[in-house]
Formats: C-alpha cells, structure tokens, sequence
C-alpha cells in the first residue's frame, strides 16, 4: 500500500514480504517511511527513507538511505 500527504507526495510504502531467502521463510510487514525530500537537478524526489520490519519484538530499522546526489540518464561506456 501506497500513503501519500494532502500535497500528493509519497510518504510511505507498506508490504507483507518474505524475511528470508529460505523455502519457509515468514512474512512480515515491511515498511519504507520518507524522511525527507530534496531537489536534483529540478526535480524533487525522495531523499533520505527508513526501511523497517515490524516485528513480534517491535521494529527493527534496517536501512537508513540518505541521496546526496543523483545523476539522471547517465550513458554508461563499458569498461576495456
């Protein structure tokens, strides 16, 4: 599920996800929450997000994701 603020910006993204790569590995809820957002280059995106599990024990935050800097439609050459 997708949350978003009276300003159309989105703030939240919530989903039952396997935790785990084993064969009975259990769902959880799985969440992402911005923090802040931030102007690249003229267009405002996302810029610092939380990535938590909710769990029995109480939330666990695995990911804390700041953007410095982006680069849009960067050509990559391959490497010799």
């Amino acid at each position: 599920r997708f949350f978003f603020n009276e300003e159309g910006d989105f703030i939240r993204f919530e989903a039952m996800r396997f935790m785990g790569n084993e064969a009975d590995a259990p769902r959880r809820n799985w969440v992402l929450t911005v923090q802040a957002y931030r102007e690249f280059d003229g267009i405002r995106v996302p810029s610092h997000m939380q990535a938590t599990w909710q769990l029995d024990e109480g939330d666990w935050t695995w990911l804390d994701l700041e953007i410095l800097s982006l680069r849009y439609n960067v050509h990559l050459r391959p490497q010799p």
